[in-house]
């Protein structure tokens, strides 16, 4: 029996649980062994905004004369989001079943400073050459008047989408619609693939720009169990649920699909509020946590690919990061930094000392990349033979090193300003994005982040410095800092 898929509303920073008795109630999950599967069979046959009666993309590429002549509610409106729309669902008989991500929007611009929303951008992570995120099918369209008046519309050419590599493992994708003018509207839709199931795609209903109409179709075999958030001010107006049965197929495995439709209208756009620390915590969006897996025979990612469970509580969150091999296993067996570390504290009296060493030294042999993280993907051998990481990287290392060098020292995963509040009442890996070090001297505790060359031993940045911050403790629970 899978349990009620339920929401959390957070509003003000205060989390209120009430489940949704008219979206779904309680479902039983219909796994059946060995069954004939259809050859090639993926969910919605893995076609590029395909379609089915309960809930279907908006057409592309439709000129509309009213919405080209439609102005500006008033001044301070840029830009309006005529229409969005988004499917999320798990691909069917691949060896690392990719979550496809589609995306479809339809923009008009007003003035000059709206014609940023004409310039898109869409980040990829790559953990190795078996795992990574891809994109296909990008599709853009600009309708837009000529000087005498004449409606002229012009598409996205595929040499105008451009992958650029950032390191090992980001890239970004970037292409600029054609014809950008004030009074235009452009449309564009992509498919975006990625293996990682714990990132199920988050959807933002409020941005920078106002939007008409904001709609979120997602489907999830009964495999997976994910808590589903929502946060922000503005409620949940037109959505549906229903069972779809059978769509998923999995190494002779097939299960049914919870098929959700989240929508909101008329929403206004997210202003900027002096003295807010973080406008994701004000921000209405829809968040997916993965809680639970069945055993799923050949899963190729050994951090999921068996009965699992991350989210119930935090004893289970805590006994995940534990064992996650990208966190937790860092910190066990040999430090990699073990043979160094006699000459790196030669000389230094106190266990301060010592530890503002080696410190020093991590600063020193590492290069920070600028990307955050709670995970180090190459392990923090690797990243200390190439000399540069992430967040994680960097500071899993020092943590490992300073126990190498007998000082004791935990792992602590926090929020940045950017990243907004923690909710401790419920686990959830979208709340955290740093991991900082724990270390205890003569009775003490300092808090140390090796990212930064600026900052001494015990002084934390001003990005990571947040209310709350999670202490991960092998052999015991953790606890809030």
């Amino acid at each position: 029996m899978r349990g009620l898929l339920y929401f959390q509303l957070t509003k003000n920073h205060l989390i209120m649980k009430r489940i949704l008795n008219l979206l779904i109630i309680v479902f039983c999950s219909t796994v059946a062994i060995a069954q004939p599967q259809p050859q090639d069979v993926t969910y919605q046959s893995n076609t590029a905004f395909s379609s089915n009666t309960f809930s279907s993309d908006f057409p592309f590429g439709v000129l509309n004369i009213p919405e080209l002549e439609r102005p500006a509610s008033d001044a301070s409106v840029h830009a309006l989001m005529l229409n969005e729309y988004g499917k999320a669902f798990f691909v069917s008989n691949t060896a690392n079943p990719p979550i496809q991500f589609e995306y479809h929007a339809r923009i008009k611009i007003f003035d000059e400073a709206g014609l940023k929303k004409g310039v898109v951008e869409i980040p990829l992570y790559n953990r190795d050459r078996a795992s990574y995120e891809k994109i296909r099918e990008v599709t853009g369209k600009t309708f837009y008047k000529t000087a005498d008046g004449a409606v002229k519309s012009i598409q996205l050419t595929d040499a105008q989408v451009k992958t650029t590599r950032l390191d090992d493992h980001h890239s970004v994708v970037t292409f600029t619609l054609p014809e950008l003018t004030k009074g235009c509207i452009i449309e564009y839709k992509y498919i975006l693939e990625s293996p990682y199931i714990v990132n199920f795609r988050t959807w933002e209903f409020q941005s920078d720009i106002p939007k008409l109409t904001s709609v979120y179709n997602v489907i999830i075999p009964q495999f997976f169990g994910y808590e589903v958030t929502m946060k922000g001010n503005l409620k949940l107006n037109a959505t549906k649920s229903q069972i779809d049965k059978k769509c998923y197929y999995f190494n002779g495995l097939a299960t049914d699909c919870i098929n959700t439709v989240y929508a909101i209208t008329d929403i206004p756009a997210l202003a900027t509020v002096p003295g807010v620390i973080s406008l994701k915590d004000y921000r209405s969006a829809i968040y997916f946590q993965l809680t639970d897996m069945i055993s799923v025979p050949n899963f190729t990612d050994r951090n999921y690919g068996v009965s699992v469970s991350i989210g119930k509580n935090w004893e289970k969150f805590d006994e995940y990061l534990m064992m996650h091999d990208d966190l937790g296993q860092q910190l066990k067996g040999k430090s990699p930094f073990k043979s160094a570390i006699k000459n790196i504290i030669a000389g230094k009296a106190t266990d301060l000392d010592k530890a503002k060493a080696v410190y020093q030294y991590i600063q020193h042999v590492f290069k920070w990349n600028g990307y955050y993280g709670i995970f180090s993907p190459d392990g923090i051998k690797k990243s200390f033979d190439r000399h540069s990481g992430n967040v994680a990287d960097i500071n899993l290392a020092l943590i490992s090193a300073l126990n190498a060098a007998g000082i004791k020292a935990e792992a602590v995963i926090t929020s940045t300003r950017e990243n907004g509040a923690i909710n401790t009442e419920l686990p959830s890996l979208n709340d955290f994005n740093y991991i900082v070090a724990k270390v205890y001297i003569d009775g003490k505790v300092y808090m140390a982040d090796a990212t930064d060359p600026a900052f001494e031993f015990g002084v934390l940045p001003p990005r990571v410095v947040h209310d709350k911050g999670r202490n991960i403790r092998f052999g015991n629970v953790g606890n809030w800092e």
